[in-house]
């Protein structure tokens, strides 16, 4: 399950494999679209389904693996985020895997939101993101500490690139579900 999808990029190495793949995004517009480019690629074997972090339209104990790119940070406050890692516990698998990467504290996004306490930003002159909140982590150990709620063998990358106009900086995470 790859949770905000968008038009299927993640999915494409699992479905070369032969793998039954599912994604999730916010409207059915984006869903059709996935679709659509996926269809286009040759894929049959995916489902796109609208939903979000804290609300995915699927089974419990459904998947073996769950991806949540760059996608976790749009809550908007502890509980939602807390939320959204439970509902990515409760559809995976036991012994199923989180694979999850998320904005980290020398990325333009988070450099250019203004802090309203409890990891609470609203990002100021961006993009169509303009003036909305999101929930940051600024160091692995506080990401590390809300995964470790639910999860296992939890383990933390970062990688930082300094593109020519803009910095990229991400946590990336690997634990599974006990």
């Amino acid at each position: 399950l790859d949770i905000g999808c968008g038009f299927g990029n993640n999915l494409v190495p699992f479905l070369l494999k032969g793998c039954k793949c599912f994604g999730v995004e916010i409207s059915k517009e984006i869903c059709h679209i996935s679709e659509k480019i996926l269809k286009g690629r040759g894929f049959n074997n995916f489902e796109i389904k609208t939903g979000h972090n804290r609300k995915l339209p699927f089974e419990d104990k459904m998947f073996d693996l769950v991806l949540s790119n760059g996608v976790i940070h749009y809550e908007k406050s502890e509980k939602n985020y807390k939320d959204a890692l439970k509902e990515y516990y409760r559809v995976l698998k036991h012994n199923g895997a989180l694979f999850l990467m998320t904005t980290g504290p020398e990325h333009d996004f988070y450099k250019n939101s203004e802090p309203l306490g409890h990891n609470i930003f609203k990002l100021k002159n961006f993009d169509f993101r303009t003036n909305e909140n999101f929930f940051f982590v600024s160091e692995k150990k506080n990401l590390q500490y809300y995964l470790e709620e639910k999860f296992i063998n939890v383990k933390i990358g970062r990688e930082t690139h300094d593109l020519i106009s803009a910095k990229y900086d991400t946590y990336i995470a690997y634990c599974l579900k006990p």
